[in-house]
């Protein structure tokens, strides 16, 4: 990977990452992935905060992309939930088992809580990769049923270099990433995420990507 192309990654990331403080809030929702550090970080808040609410999101990983898991026969839901327990995290979890998108996160997770009957929050706190922050806070303020719920995202503290490893290859995390830089500036047009500002400066490094060969998925 050239030192130019690193560059351009390291400007999308840091737009990407919103970098905010964790806070207590009223529920925590995990959202599911690949990468397990997402998990430990939840287990790591779930008991710092003490939340009464804890919920992980997500199903079967989809084999066909590049963002799929390296571990098989489990829903992305299930999975974490392992890895928190593992972690030392000994509180209740409610596990959303069929969500393949973000949105899917936002709407399914919602509907979960209504059909048990548990009160919704008023207060949200998203945990996810550091280059989902962005696109998942947007995707929950367009897609979370309740709008006076305030939301809010974290994730794992972690540097864009220090990111890659032999679970999240650096061409991977590439493609991913302009994959869902192109969705920030598409999505708000179909009303799937909330409308974000996007620099000129940060468009660049993504028009450079996509001519050096490197792709969305």
């Amino acid at each position: 990977m050239n030192h130019r192309t690193l560059e351009a990654a390291e400007v999308v990331w840091t737009y990407l990452c919103l970098n905010r403080t964790p806070i207590g809030a009223d529920m925590l929702l995990v959202l599911g992935g690949r990468d397990e550090r997402v998990a430990l970080e939840a287990a790591r808040l779930a008991q710092q905060f003490m939340y009464r609410v804890v919920m992980i999101s997500g199903g079967a990983p989809l084999h066909n992309e590049v963002a799929h898991a390296k571990w098989q026969g489990q829903t992305e839901a299930d999975h974490f939930y392992e890895v928190m327990m593992r972690s030392g995290f000994e509180g209740d979890i409610l596990l959303e088992r069929t969500a393949n998108s973000t949105g899917d996160n936002a709407r399914l997770s919602y509907e979960m809580l209504r059909e048990q009957k548990i009160a919704m929050p008023k207060t949200l706190l998203l945990v996810t990769k550091p280059y989902m922050e962005r696109r998942a806070l947007a995707t929950f303020e367009a897609q979370w049923p309740d709008k006076k719920t305030h939301i809010s995202v974290t994730s794992p503290r972690i540097s864009f270099l220090k990111y890659a490893n032999s679970d999240q290859p650096l061409e991977d995390v590439l493609n991913i990433m302009v994959g869902d830089f192109q969705r920030i500036i598409e999505y708000p047009k179909m009303g799937w995420q909330s409308k974000q500002l996007v620099p000129e400066a940060y468009r660049l490094p993504g028009k450079f990507w996509l001519k050096q060969g490197i792709h969305s998925v």
